[in-house]
């Protein structure tokens, strides 16, 4: 760029010097720019996430720059043993991760965006560092209520309670079922079986079992109960199966 400057000097009136300088301006790469998508939350051994477009608006920078491309680089997570795939976002703002089999927690993670714009002339290449979090949940323990239930024989139906522990800040079922012990399906009892749903904040459920009165004396019998299949990384606690002990109620007959 030219610059001409008139300067009067001396006693002569008007008289000038004329001085000329260029100066070069050289282009500086601007910082890269994005908008983070939302904390995550999943439940434990929920396998694979991926969530499409989770950063957006990813910038490169003026004009003179929109040719650049852009990557996000994860530098830091201050769990990384809560992921046995951790967590990356690929260059159209994909997050991807998978939770670590049977690991609940909070991990906290860093991450910027850099364009290849390079650093020459003062550049700047990468953006400030963001951050956000991924919790994993444990959605609970499901037990009985009790390892052992008792119901006389005339009572109708026996109640089981099924409850749920530890985190509840999350939706899971559990299924269950009975089989034979003394008792016999058909005869003594009716065969049962179903799924408890638990919504958010739920601790616990109960089912019901038709038991059947006859006019033997055949003594007390019992009925297995069993917990199986939890949902959304629910556990199956310690008393996962109980017994029912159905009390016979039929009078003995008197000797003649």
């Amino acid at each position: 760029m030219g610059v001409n400057a008139g300067v009067t000097g001396g006693t002569t009136p008007f008289s000038t010097n004329a001085v000329t300088a260029t100066i070069t301006v050289n282009s500086v790469n601007d910082a890269p720019s994005f908008v983070k998508g939302f904390d995550r939350t999943v439940n434990r051994n929920a396998g694979p996430q991926s969530v499409t477009g989770w950063a957006t608006a990813l910038f490169p920078g003026p004009a003179n720059e929109s040719a650049q491309s852009v990557n996000f680089q994860v530098v830091g997570n201050d769990n990384a043993g809560l992921f046995s795939v951790a967590p990356a976002i690929d260059s159209l703002g994909q997050l991807t991760f998978t939770p670590a089999t049977g690991k609940t927690g909070r991990a906290t993670i860093t991450l910027n965006l850099k364009d290849s714009g390079g650093t020459a002339n003062g550049g700047v290449d990468t953006s400030p560092n963001q951050t956000f979090t991924i919790n994993v949940n444990n959605t609970g323990t499901f037990n009985f209520s009790d390892a052992d239930y008792t119901v006389n024989e005339n009572g109708k139906f026996a109640t089981i309670t099924v409850t749920r522990t530890d985190d509840i800040n999350g939706v899971a079922s559990v299924d269950y079922n009975t089989s034979n012990g003394t008792a016999n399906a058909g005869s003594d009892y009716t065969a049962t079986s179903g799924t408890l749903n638990f919504a958010i904040g739920e601790t616990s459920k109960t089912f019901t079992i038709e038991i059947i009165d006859d006019t033997l004396v055949e003594g007390d019998e019992t009925v297995n109960l069993r917990l199986i299949s939890p949902t959304n990384g629910a556990d199956l606690g310690t008393i996962s199966t109980a017994v029912l002990t159905i009390v016979d109620t039929t009078p003995i007959p008197t000797p003649i």
